[in-house]
């Protein structure tokens, strides 16, 4: 008996979907179209994948972490590690509204 095509992905998918109402937000799909550098098309899934054989399907990409401080005037510093935030707010002389703020890059 062969596997279904997409049986991976499907697996993965209903990791995603055991832990959060709405997947799909975490996917793409390619249609077989190309850009104008003959490189596929990957758009962003709408709704619950329909798994066509035709298609191509992938989890996007981690997205970017980081961490931010806050100032009481209005600015934020922006740093790539926990650590590095923390030590900036505890040598600045500025007052801060907020420390080390995770944060992470999401694409709808």
């Amino acid at each position: 008996m062969n596997a279904h095509p997409h049986a991976e992905h499907m697996a993965e998918y209903a990791k995603d979907a055991a832990e959060m109402t709405n997947p799909w937000v975490l996917w793409e799909i390619c249609r077989g179209e190309l850009d104008s550098n003959w490189q596929p098309v990957w758009e962003p899934l709408y709704g619950n994948p329909e798994w066509r054989l035709g298609f191509k399907y992938r989890r996007k990409e981690q997205p970017a972490e980081f961490w931010v401080n806050f100032y009481e005037d209005g600015r934020r510093i922006i740093h790539s590690r926990h650590s590095s935030a923390i030590s900036a707010a505890e040598a600045d002389p500025y007052p801060i509204k907020r420390t080390a703020v995770h944060m992470r890059e999401v694409t709808a």
